[in-house]
């Protein structure tokens, strides 16, 4: 032995880290339309098992620039179908994986061609016998939040409920207060796009979600949002007279909600507003909040 001092070499231990396979319930489907400027956009539906009709939500992706493309578990759409939802994830102009073109038909367009895209695939989803066509809710985040945000003040009493998450509300304010002071420049030109010039028209429950550490898209959107619901749109109430808008609040999270527990809370509140709109189920609020 030329060197005494060296260590025993023994067979490495081989140790499994892989995650387990994660078996998401229903079946997926894909939806195609070809919009009014000629190009197709296409949309990914999830759907529970069995024949239906289910009712439906929509997820807004984020970004702008973003694609359902993935699984991911924040916005996981699982949950929903295992509830007996259908899910629609659509990729309307400004998504990615679909060339240039395609962003650049909604990159200056906030709420253009993104939201008439939008339109025209959830009316494709609805126009299926397995969607109870009444029963659609929207919701968003980010992004998809300014978008849900638009359509709200856009439809009048067409959805049962939205759902709004770190959404952009004042698109002036947002810009002149974000991390990112590019979005300022960007935004400024499209005044004209900004939700909080609509908000007399909103119709509809509207749940909103914020972290107080956001600083991409700050609280003070949400809490813009929250005023605006209870002073200049019309009453929404429900059964009791109370207000049927809600607002998640959560003080230690960020753009994104990342803690376990409150992910956790983050899915049963939505989960729930989305019964007590389209089902007519009692509210039930998880007792994490008191």
């Amino acid at each position: 032995d030329l060197n005494p001092t060296a260590p025993e070499i023994v067979d490495p231990v081989v140790v499994d880290t892989a995650a387990p396979v994660l078996v998401s319930p229903g079946r997926l489907a894909t939806i195609s339309v070809t919009v009014a400027d000629g190009t197709t956009v296409r949309s990914w539906l999830r759907l529970p098992d069995g024949d239906g009709p289910f009712p439906m939500v929509v997820f807004v992706h984020g970004g702008p620039w973003g694609s359902w493309n993935a699984w991911t578990y924040r916005w996981n759409p699982d949950p929903f179908v295992a509830a007996g939802y259908a899910v629609l994830l659509p990729d309307p102009a400004i998504s990615t994986g679909y060339g240039q073109a395609m962003i650049d038909r909604g990159n200056q367009q906030l709420g253009g061609a993104p939201y008439t895209d939008l339109l025209a695939l959830i009316d494709a989803a609805e126009a299926r016998d397995d969607i109870e066509a009444t029963k659609t809710s929207v919701a968003g985040g980010s992004y998809g939040g300014y978008m849900a945000n638009w359509i709200a003040g856009h439809t009048g009493k067409r959805f049962r409920c939205i759902i709004t998450h770190a959404s952009l509300w004042d698109t002036t304010t947002m810009g002149q207060t974000t991390d990112n002071a590019t979005w300022d420049r960007a935004m400024s030109p499209q005044a004209a796009y900004s939700p909080h010039q609509f908000a007399q028209d909103i119709a509809v429950p509207m749940l909103v979600i914020h972290g107080d550490k956001d600083y991409r898209v700050p609280i003070g959107q949400a809490q813009q949002l929250w005023h605006a619901l209870h002073t200049i749109t019309p009453s929404v109430t429900d059964t009791t007279g109370h207000t049927a808008h809600r607002y998640l609040y959560f003080p230690d999270e960020g753009h994104w909600i990342q803690s376990r527990g409150n992910a956790e809370v983050w899915y049963k509140v939505f989960a729930n507003f989305l019964d007590v709109h389209v089902h007519g189920s009692a509210e039930v609020l998880p007792a994490e909040l008191g």
